[in-house]
């Protein structure tokens, strides 16, 4: 039982380290305006 509970906290570590990370990333792609310009790009331009 000791074993299933160290993967599923390992688990449990490894996806709130990478949702961290897909949050940070997808933040800083947002308030950077050129690529916020690049990857969303104005129909008037």
């Amino acid at each position: 039982m000791l074993r299933i509970q160290v993967v599923m906290n390992a688990l449990a570590l490894a996806l709130m380290i990478s949702g961290l990370f897909a949050a940070a990333y997808t933040a800083w792609c947002l308030l950077r305006p050129e690529s916020r310009r690049r990857f969303f790009p104005s129909p008037a331009s």
